[in-house]
């Protein structure tokens, strides 16, 4: 559960891209797809023109799904659900949403609701009350699946067909293998897929749904993507929708009532983690200083485990973890092989030799990419929740000055 409000919290601070137009082609050049028919040409004109009323609405409604199955030969690996609903008014001048989510990663399970109005998104997850200050757009992708339609241009499409399911139509589109790599790790993919060993794309199909007068209805995605964890290959399958209601209409329900109990959340930086848990023994108790504190709570609170070297390690997700390593005060995140660490004693972060980031000056070394620069300042911010649940800060590990 933890794990799912960090990367909550990093994509409020840090928010995640997630663009509705063609994403930038980071698979290389694309093949060119079948020369396509006068057909196929009229389907795929109409396919880009049916999201109506939803483009220039200034409200509405969107149930969302999504799932990562992960499996090697046919025996599940990993599994990530989450599913949610967020309503939306005013869009083009005052914004205000109301948004709840649930998720369950491997067995565990965890919950989300927020009210957002005046730039402001108060959320309780969990039973904890806090609020962060964000745009609408960040609230959006907060959803973790994209909420507009995507715009597929003719070059990414292998094919296309169209059918009638009552008065509504359905348009099918398999992605060309390239095209489904650039989609897939440029607007769908939340979760770091393709950041695992030997990540391989293998299909990507998006299915759209519109009534007789043009408006979007629904949008699903499929993708399937081969890994390498531990040398084991294992196939991943991403499956996501997005269902629109209420288009023109929808109304959150904002009362004054509301926003009178929201109004008395806390910045979640300003939480006594102490004050709303249980937390009294002895294993957590306050340590003889920072690091010692930071030692036994991390243990205690948050399950992890002292390895030989004496650094701090926490595994989840089957390919991922988090590792401390006070003798060189550092925080390291691992996906799969891909490592990123952030030292709190510099203010700094890298991505192995590739690059180096200083946030004290806000400058890069000239290899790093910006898409590698996102991902350390989320890794900064992971660790923040990480010190949040110990009841400490970035600041008060900074401020130590004495031995590990």
């Amino acid at each position: 559960m933890k794990r799912r409000i960090s990367l909550l919290l990093a994509l409020c601070l840090a928010g995640c891209a997630s663009p509705a137009k063609d994403p930038q082609n980071t698979a290389g050049s694309t093949a060119a797809a079948e020369t396509p028919s006068a057909e196929t040409d009229e389907i795929t004109s109409e396919y880009n023109k049916v999201s109506g009323s939803l483009k220039d609405a200034d409200s509405w409604t969107a149930e969302v799904r999504c799932t990562y199955d992960m499996s090697h030969e046919n025996t599940s690996v990993s599994h990530y659900y989450m599913d949610g609903i967020i309503a939306v008014q005013d869009l083009k001048q005052d914004p205000k949403a109301h948004l709840r989510q649930n998720y369950s990663s491997d067995g565990m399970d965890s919950s989300l609701s927020g009210w957002f109005y005046d730039d402001r998104l108060y959320i309780t997850y969990n039973n904890v009350n806090y609020y962060d200050d964000m745009r609408i757009n960040d609230v959006m992708d907060l959803m973790l699946v994209p909420l507009e339609p995507a715009d597929i241009p003719e070059k990414d499409i292998s094919s296309i067909s169209r059918e009638m399911e009552g008065n509504d139509t359905v348009y099918r589109i398999l992605l060309t293998e390239q095209a489904a790599e650039k989609w897939f790790t440029g607007h769908y993919d939340f979760y770091g897929v393709k950041d695992a060993d030997g990540f391989d794309m293998k299909q990507g199909i998006i299915t759209r749904k519109c009534s007789a007068a043009g408006d979007i209805i629904s949008e699903t995605a499929e993708f399937i993507s081969g890994i390498k964890i531990q040398g084991m290959d294992v196939d991943v399958l991403y499956d996501s929708s997005c269902v629109y209601s209420s288009v023109g209409s929808t109304n959150i329900g904002l009362t004054d009532q509301v926003m009178a109990v929201t109004g008395e959340y806390l910045h979640y930086s300003e939480i006594d983690v102490d004050s709303i848990s249980d937390y009294d023994t002895e294993a957590d108790s306050a340590g003889a200083d920072v690091i010692e504190t930071l030692k036994k709570r991390l243990v205690y609170r948050l399950g992890y485990t002292e390895q030989a070297d004496g650094t701090y390690l926490a595994e989840y997700n089957d390919g991922e973890s988090y590792r401390f390593d006070f003798n060189n005060s550092l925080f390291i995140y691992l996906n799969h092989t891909s490592s990123y660490v952030y030292s709190w004693r510099g203010d700094t972060g890298g991505f192995g030799s590739t690059c180096n980031y200083d946030f004290a000056t806000d400058t890069g070394s000239t290899t790093c990419t910006e898409e590698t620069i996102d991902m350390i300042r989320n890794v900064r911010d992971f660790l923040k929740m990480e010190l949040y649940y110990c009841g400490l800060s970035i600041d008060d590990l900074s401020a130590y000055t004495g031995g590990n």
